[in-house]
């Protein structure tokens, strides 16, 4: 009973990393990945531009809004890398299901 469930969350893994990487590579997608990119780079620049001036809570909104820009474009930089690994773990379990 283990090893179908491992497979199917593995299953479910793969499945939504192939969205993820079919959503990256969408028209949307990459406007999505620039904007984010982009919105990264905003809160850098004013964190380095300002960091004399910015209070502690400006500071700690910069750093979150940094953190979440930075998160979410790993997300759709690493959906192939990851459906790639996943699919290779599925396929050992497929091959070897003892293990």
């Amino acid at each position: 009973m283990k090893e179908s469930t491992q497979k199917e969350d593995v299953e479910k893994d793969v499945n939504k990393y192939k969205s993820i990487s079919a959503l990256r590579d969408s028209e949307g997608g990459k406007i999505l990945l620039a904007s984010t990119l982009d919105d990264a780079a905003s809160a850098i620049d004013e964190i380095c531009s300002n960091y004399k001036k910015l209070s502690h809570t400006e500071f700690i909104s910069l750093g979150a809004k940094l953190q979440t820009n930075i998160s979410l474009a790993r997300v759709l930089l690493r959906a192939r890398k990851n459906a790639k690994m996943a699919s290779e773990v599925l396929k050992n379990l497929v091959e070897d299901p003892e293990e």
